[in-house]
């Protein structure tokens, strides 16, 4: 019941010129696609998620702005499976909701162990590479037990297995569904250094 109050209030706090996502069809169209000026990118708050029970999060992927058109954004993975989006910058929707079933939830487990995620440097930030964008995770394989990375992705000192990890949540949440592909994006930043 909670949940139905919670997702209906974030339903109804969209509008404006903000886009949300909620559990579209796998062939479902792409964001604003048929715009006959292009398509835009949404125009986001930037706010953040603020869990009213934290122990329920069990994987969170951060994404910050670079020098150009990185993709910003938060989602959070619940243990029950919900994954809650919040797009700020360069993005095709400002906020969304999705599901996980049992097996991609055991498979999200998995990439944080393989990844020997708990091991880790807390910090992978040395400025080898500028401009680039920062991501930070976090992965509580307990109610209570929270382990946060923050990577500069210019840091080539980074392992491996973190780059791969952040790759592979991105893909396992479908990030794309909420973001846009690639060839959204591009097209989204044509269309605005176009109209500027």
């Amino acid at each position: 019941m909670m949940r139905a109050a919670f997702l209906g209030l974030l339903l109804v706090a969209c509008g404006g010129g903000r886009r949300t996502v909620e559990e579209p069809e796998a062939n479902e169209a792409e964001p604003e696609a048929t715009r006959p000026d292009g398509p835009r990118f949404a125009q986001c708050d930037g706010q953040s998620i603020a869990p009213d029970d934290p122990s329920r999060v069990l994987a969170s992927i951060e994404r910050t702005g670079c020098m150009g058109w990185c993709p910003t954004y938060i989602a959070v993975v619940f243990r029950d499976g919900l994954v809650q989006y919040k797009g700020r910058q360069y993005v095709m929707s400002c906020e969304g909701i999705h599901h996980l079933d049992a097996k991609q939830i055991a498979e999200l487990d998995r990439m944080f162990a393989d990844a020997d995620y708990l091991g880790l440097a807390d910090e992978y930030v040395e400025y080898q590479v500028t401009d680039n964008p920062y991501v930070t995770t976090t992965y509580s394989p307990m109610p209570g037990t929270v382990k946060r990375i923050r990577h500069y992705m210019g840091d080539r000192t980074a392992p491996r297995e973190l780059s791969e990890l952040e790759e592979g949540f991105d893909q396992l949440i479908d990030i794309e569904r909420f973001i846009g592909s690639d060839r959204d994006r591009d097209a989204a930043w044509r269309t605005r250094m176009q109209s500027d």
